[in-house]
């Protein structure tokens, strides 16, 4: 069993391994609360950032005070993945805020993408067996969210010799759901419940990560084409959503609000690769190629000898993916103001697909799509991209005390029993009503009955309150 090697189960110091586990906890946390995040209900902006934050702190300072700890580096990697989405989120409010540009791609998020990816990238050169297959399938999936086509050219080949590395028949060996649990526990012990996998669960699971590593490259493929201009709208499969939950008349042209904000998306897009001087061409045919071969991927995947939770989350990154490359076509230059709405629809349709078969309304990538595409037709995304960040919980200013009723302060006086002192009666009453403001205990004097009660008792009565009382202001 390589991958137990000393690179993987050792920790430099006992502070390192406090240091990983602190910032695994803070990274589950965050995860955990984020999964109860929605639309309708999002969670606490500041609980979110204060979890992430510390996940990051703790897990960087690991990694950069004993460096040849592997598993500090793999999760710093998650961590990083996981802000840059989030800063995806916050700068696209940003720009519907009117501060910041279009960030069609985000140069942050950009920029913490790759380092996730060196992060994965370095996990990988001191890792063994199935964990080092991981940290370089972690650094294709990065590197594919970038918008970066030489980085895309680095992740296809990482995935294709990932996937030549996995036809091979082997041996029962450690299951992939074993080291899964391996890698968030930080221990491996003998006693774990089917930790050695059978040769049918290593089977069905390997088959879920060949299935992975084609379906990624198939949408790497086909964001070239995209970008090469060699895909067309007819390329682009029929969402599988209900002909219900779709618009029964979609507009047919952009309103002044929508066409004003792909403008500066497109603008944004053309700022970006000029800065980051990215090179245009690619394959003529590569598009339709793509295409087809995705299509047919997903048509068999119920056939396939998978986990049944492998399938559905395959289905769900399958439309997923598409919503986020009809996104991309839609914003390519040279596109018709009619094609581009329906491209963006479309997207919006595959997102919510994809939402479906999550059977989440808190998936992040989703709900991103989701966000791109109403921004990009005029509408207002804001709920959506406060299920992914958060949002700020609005105290409740305390409700403004009630002025107490004269009346009712009279009649609760009256009702003593006669003989009871000017000083326990003001008690009851401050206790009972609290400060009494100079107009209403004017009102109390007033209404006082003088035949009950004794001048002398009702001006000792009124001094004392006087003395009590509030502020009129107030």
């Amino acid at each position: 069993m390589g991958f137990l090697s000393r690179n993987v189960r050792k920790f430099t110091t006992a502070e390192s391994f406090c240091l990983y586990m602190e910032g695994l906890r803070s990274l589950q946390l965050y995860q955990e609360l984020a999964s109860k995040s929605s639309v309708a209900q999002p969670v606490s902006k500041a609980a979110l950032d204060l979890k992430l934050n510390d996940a990051a702190r703790n897990l960087s300072a690991c990694v950069a005070t004993y460096p040849e700890d592997l598993l500090p580096r793999y999760y710093y990697g998650i961590q990083l993945s996981t802000q840059a989405q989030r800063v995806e989120a916050e700068q696209l409010q940003m720009y519907l805020n009117n501060q910041a540009p279009a960030p069609w791609p985000s140069p942050q998020a950009e920029e913490i993408y790759r380092r996730s990816a060196g992060e994965f990238d370095e996990a990988s050169a001191r890792a063994q067996g199935e964990v080092r297959t991981f940290a370089q399938y972690n650094r294709a999936q990065v590197l594919a969210k970038m918008n970066d086509p030489d980085g895309w050219g680095i992740a296809l080949e990482i995935l294709r010799s990932l996937n030549g590395s996995q036809t091979s028949s082997t041996g029962p060996r450690w299951s992939l759901s074993a080291i899964r649990h391996f890698i968030w526990s930080g221990e491996v012990s003998g006693a774990i419940p089917g930790a050695v996998a059978s040769a049918a669960t290593y089977l069905t699971e390997k088959n879920a990560l060949n299935a992975q590593l084609e379906m990624l490259i198939g949408f790497l493929q086909l964001r070239q084409a995209a970008r090469d201009g060699t895909l067309n709208f007819g390329m682009f499969p029929l969402p599988r959503a209900s002909e219900a939950d779709q618009p029964s008349q979609p507009a047919s042209v952009l309103s002044e609000v929508a066409l004003h904000r792909v403008n500066d998306f497109q603008d944004a897009k053309d700022i970006f690769e000029e800065s980051a001087r990215i090179p245009k061409g690619g394959q003529k045919d590569g598009g339709a190629r793509a295409s087809k071969q995705l299509i047919s991927f997903i048509a068999t995947i119920e056939h396939r000898d998978l986990p049944a939770q492998a399938k559905s989350d395959l289905l769900a990154d399958y439309w997923n993916k598409w919503s986020r490359v009809a996104l991309e076509f839609a914003l390519r230059p040279g596109r018709g103001q009619t094609d581009i709405l329906k491209l963006i629809q479309l997207a919006a349709s595959y997102a919510a697909e994809s939402e479906r078969l999550k059977g989440a309304d808190s998936w992040t990538p989703a709900l991103l799509n989701q966000a791109f595409a109403s921004v990009l037709v005029g509408g207002d995304a804001q709920p959506l991209l406060a299920a992914v960040v958060g949002q700020d919980q609005e105290v409740a200013p305390p409700p403004p005390a009630t002025t107490p009723d004269a009346t009712t302060i009279v009649s609760y006086i009256l009702q003593m029993p006669s003989g009871t002192s000017a000083d326990t009666i003001a008690d009851l009453v401050l206790r009972a009503f609290g400060p009494l403001k100079k107009s209403t205990l004017q009102e109390v004097v007033r209404g006082l009955d003088f035949d009950k009660l004794k001048v002398e008792l009702i001006d000792e009565i009124s001094k004392l309150l006087f003395a009590h009382g509030s502020d009129e202001s107030a």
